[in-house]
């Protein structure tokens, strides 16, 4: 059996949200709370359009777990209860939720 690592995250603790654009590499960071998006979005490294338009599957996915996570923060102190995941990895190897 392979020893394993383990990183929990509550949601109320994540702060920001990074969009790493696959052309350049370009992170761009997104604090939170953050309840709405630009329809027209572009990378700040390569100028690459994100996202084509607000109906554009892009958009409407990270503008809900952007709301979401938003809204959890606003009602995390009011709640009986916390909401999280677990990051898991071979020991060792680096815990990260990017995919460089």
């Amino acid at each position: 059996m392979t020893a394993q690592k383990s990183i929990q995250i509550a949601l109320d603790e994540i702060s920001a949200i990074d969009l790493t654009c696959k052309h350049c590499g370009s992170v761009i960071r997104m604090t939170l709370p953050k309840v709405s998006l630009s329809p027209a979005f572009y990378c700040v490294g390569c100028n690459t359009q994100l996202w084509l338009h607000e109906s554009d599957a892009a958009y409407t996915n990270l503008l809900n777990v952007l709301r979401v996570l938003s809204r959890y923060k606003e009602i995390a102190d009011l709640s009986k209860f916390k909401v999280g995941f677990s990051l898991i990895s071979p020991l060792g190897r680096d815990v990260s939720a990017r995919d460089d």
